[in-house]
């Protein structure tokens, strides 16, 4: 049995591994490392680096033109990340590696224009593999508000309406996961909860306005509607960590549900999952 993988430039272009006459052998895309620290004999700490890995590529045209055609796809796609320094990604099922294809090694192309080995080298700087999860969840209408808020004893930036104790989302990985917001206009000072961590941004998104808050990248910046793109770092309510991580398992998501919000999970493991 061969592998499935799905090349992907960051411009979204792709080339899938098991057709189209492009097939991959075993390779140590799932195998790992980590590096450790040590003091006085002690292991102190672990942490991954800048990893290299080795993928077998073996490309078969069914005709000497299609053989020609498909061994200058790989290039037309991979070269594209470099020149741009922007990382594409690898796929296997549901999770993606970010890297770049930075060698290629070819053998026995002189048997046939329509057969070439080609054994790339690819690296990353983030090892890991990356599920993601989009949540959503939708602001309440005028029409819809007639009910009691509910005003919590402790110190918090707003009260809570009974539809929102009933909002979650799952982090099904054993780590904590970063996430990306997206918070959509109209709306003012959104601010919001996930498993206790409060998040929140204090600016006027307009209609047709949203901001994006990313906790990997430590960045928060306003999309307006001529897609202009503006920092928003110093309007960070400082109180809060807006950066905090979402631990694992099902934890509840709340706020007062005036703005459109949705959470793209960033769910990691050393390897993807095997099905």
């Amino acid at each position: 049995m061969l592998e499935k993988l799905i090349f992907c430039n960051h411009k979204g272009e792709k080339l899938q591994t098991g057709v189209g006459g492009i097939y991959a052998n075993s390779n140590d895309l799932r195998d790992y490392d980590w590096e450790y620290t040590t003091r006085a004999g002690k292991i102190t700490g672990f942490s991954k680096g800048v990893v290299e890995k080795t993928i077998p590529l073996l490309f078969i045209g069914k005709t000497e033109a299609d053989g020609v055609k498909i061994k200058n796809q790989l290039l037309d796609l991979a070269e594209k990340d470099i020149i741009e320094k922007s990382p594409g990604k690898i796929i296997i099922g549901d999770y993606y590696m970010t890297g770049y294809v930075i060698g290629s090694k070819k053998s026995y192309y002189l048997l046939s224009r329509r057969y070439l080995n080609n054994e790339l080298t690819w690296v990353t700087e983030k090892p890991y593999w990356i599920k993601e999860s989009v949540y959503t969840y939708s602001r309440i209408t005028s029409s819809d508000t007639d009910y009691e808020y509910l005003d919590f004893p402790y110190d918090f930036p707003y009260d809570y309406c009974p539809g929102n104790t009933a909002m979650y989302l799952e982090n099904k990985e054993i780590t904590p996961a970063d996430f990306k917001a997206v918070i959509m206009g109209p709306c003012t000072n959104p601010a919001f909860a996930i498993a206790g961590n409060n998040y929140k941004i204090v600016t006027d998104i307009s209609s047709y306005e949203y901001v994006v808050l990313n906790t990997e990248k430590r960045t928060v910046y306003k999309v307006s509607r001529t897609g202009l793109v503006t920092n928003i770092w110093n309007s960070l309510e400082k109180e809060y960590d807006n950066f905090a991580q979402i631990p694992s398992g099902m934890q509840a998501v709340q706020y007062d549900q005036s703005y459109n919000l949705q959470i793209t999970l960033y769910q990691k493991r050393s390897e993807p999952k095997w099905t």
